[in-house]
């Protein structure tokens, strides 16, 4: 049976949660976390509301795999196939929301992402890509005076779990907006497109022990663990095991709190958001508007 989901939930739909096992109760020793070089590496998302640092953007077309293993796990998460074909060349502003800028080296990453496992019309993918990430980009900007403070808080909380004075489970009780009573350590089992992004790719990215973040998604910074990987017959229907711990924005929190649906707020939110597309060929990445009902669809 699925456990009771939290109403404050990173993933895009209804997820089975599972309560952690007895060894990892609060207050409970540690799990050991893999440290770097010794087979789970950490990566580290830019913020979204600026750019990733010229070290850590793809190149000209291409895709860091840092960290991949090298002969293929059927229990670790797949590697990108070498032949993705990236539809930018250089990283650049494309789009931007409300001042926030949405870069190629971004929707890069999320296209090899869905190319991964959905091959079909990039086109199609990029617009894809724009939708998820552009939420994101808007409350970075909405909320950019309180992310100083989030991301101190979130830093604290992994280098808590790392030297090995909190447990999973206490880190969660002790930081994470995103808990609930029989899932004490933030557990999640889910498929591909089953979260907001980066969240998503993460989680179905890397190797099993790994430890991603922190990084920012619509609701604030994450970092998450890859617990367990099954590949399903077909990339489509792998199936990730994660834990992580959220640190909210603070006024999605009283939104949530006060019993407003977030995620209509957010989308409504991104509707009435000043978008500006850079580049005359990108305009046909913007989904179109909804079209208004008609009287008959009223009544």
């Amino acid at each position: 049976m699925c456990g009771s989901t939290p109403r404050i939930a990173i993933l895009a739909l209804v997820l089975c949660l599972f309560a952690a096992p007895a060894s990892a109760q609060r207050g409970k020793k540690p799990p050991v976390l893999i440290p770097p070089g010794q087979g789970a590496e950490e990566t580290q998302e830019p913020a979204a509301e600026t750019p990733p640092p010229p070290a850590a953007q793809p190149g000209a077309g291409q895709l860091s795999t840092t960290g991949a293993p090298a002969v293929e796990d059927p229990k670790q998460p797949r590697t990108l196939p070498g032949n993705l074909k990236l539809p930018y060349t250089s990283n650049r502003p494309l789009i931007q929301i409300d001042g926030n800028p949405l870069y190629t080296a971004e929707l890069n990453q999320l296209v090899a992402y869905y190319q991964s496992f959905r091959p079909g019309s990039v086109d199609l993918q990029l617009r894809d890509a724009v939708s998820a990430l552009l939420p994101s980009k808007l409350m970075a900007v909405r909320y950019k005076d309180d992310l100083p403070a989030m991301r101190e808080r979130i830093d604290e909380a992994l280098d808590r779990i790392r030297n090995g004075e909190l447990s999973w489970a206490d880190a969660v009780a002790e930081y994470s907006d995103d808990t609930d009573e029989e899932n004490p350590e933030g557990k999640y089992v889910f498929g591909r497109e089953r979260a907001v992004q980066p969240f998503d790719r993460l989680a179905h990215s890397g190797r099993v022990g790994q430890i991603h973040g922190p990084f920012l998604t619509v609701y604030g910074y994450h970092f998450l663990e890859i617990l367990d990987y099954e590949r399903g017959a077909a990339a489509n229907q792998d199936q990730t095991t994660v834990r992580h711990v959220l640190v909210m924005y603070p006024d999605l929190k009283k939104r949530d709190a006060a019993g407003e649906d977030i995620r209509a707020y957010i989308k409504k939110s991104v509707r009435e958001a000043d978008i500006q597309v850079l580049e005359r060929g990108a305009q046909n990445l913007l989904a179109p508007p909804p079209l208004p009902k008609t009287d008959e669809a009223k009544n």
